[in-house]
């Protein structure tokens, strides 16, 4: 037993044969019943649904995606567990191989910590000996984070360090 809407139960005259429009839905026979079926009505509010969309979009009226602030995101390490920053000017990342690549390096005076995401293209800085290499276009930054060589872009993003002496905790911030 199927279920019929209220918009499939219009039948056009059996006796109707010629292109005449039938009088109860203003549209041409077409040999057999005429229905519409669920599944075209479903579609064609879909499609109505996503052209008013689109053109609400392309108008600029339509609400901004994401209107809350991104906020404070913060990452604790303990340097003494990465063997690289034992000694001054050594590197380590330090985000876990996360979406947010994070090197600290042990300076003369405590820590500094970069983005590792390459001011020009994006893509993820790898570390290079005591300095840093941008594999997408040959960018070099130097361990203090300024571009030093290659394809010119700007320093990478220094980022907020507290260091905690009594628990050997560093923590690096982004606002």
């Amino acid at each position: 037993m199927s279920r019929t809407s209220p918009l499939s139960m219009h039948r056009h005259p059996t006796s109707q044969v010629d292109s005449t429009p039938c009088t109860g839905c203003n549209t041409p026979p077409t040999g057999s019943h005429n229905q519409l079926e669920r599944r075209q009505i479903l579609k064609q509010g879909v499609l109505v649904a996503v052209t008013a969309t689109l053109s609400a979009c392309a108008r600029g009226s339509a609400p901004p995606v994401n209107t809350v602030p991104l906020g404070v995101w913060a990452i604790r390490v303990r340097p003494s567990d990465f063997p690289e920053l034992t000694k001054t000017w050594g590197i380590a990342r330090v985000d876990g191989q996360s979406d947010n690549p994070v090197a600290v390096v042990r300076t003369s005076t405590g820590f500094a910590a970069f983005s590792l995401r390459c001011p020009h293209a994006g893509v993820t800085v790898g570390i290079n000996g005591g300095a840093f290499l941008c594999p997408g276009h040959g960018a070099e930054f130097k361990a203090d984070g300024s571009w030093s060589g290659g394809h010119k872009a700007k320093d990478l993003k220094s980022l907020a360090t507290t260091y905690e002496e009594s628990t050997g905790t560093l923590t690096i911030s982004v606002a």
